[in-house]
């Protein structure tokens, strides 16, 4: 993974979880900071498929009430 330029963030976390994330770190064999990014990057993408699927889903909803209202504007007609 190519990096232009990295910046330094501080953050706090509960004394557990720190401990959990040297475990994972350390049996990854990954810096505790490779494994901040990784976890971030990991994060990041799930946040990004959600909102694609939500997103897809509202289409649908919004086409198959379109395909309602033409197929009862069809049948009006008929009628």
């Amino acid at each position: 993974m190519g990096r232009r330029s990295a910046h330094r963030v501080l953050i706090s976390l509960p004394e557990h979880l720190l401990s959990e994330a040297d475990r994972v770190a350390e049996a990854s064999g990954v810096t505790r900071s490779e494994l901040v990014r990784r976890a971030l990057a990991d994060c990041i993408a799930q946040f990004d498929q959600q909102r694609l699927r939500d997103d897809c889903a509202e289409g649908y909803r919004m086409l198959a009430e379109e395909d309602l209202a033409e197929a009862e504007a069809f049948i009006g007609m008929k009628a």
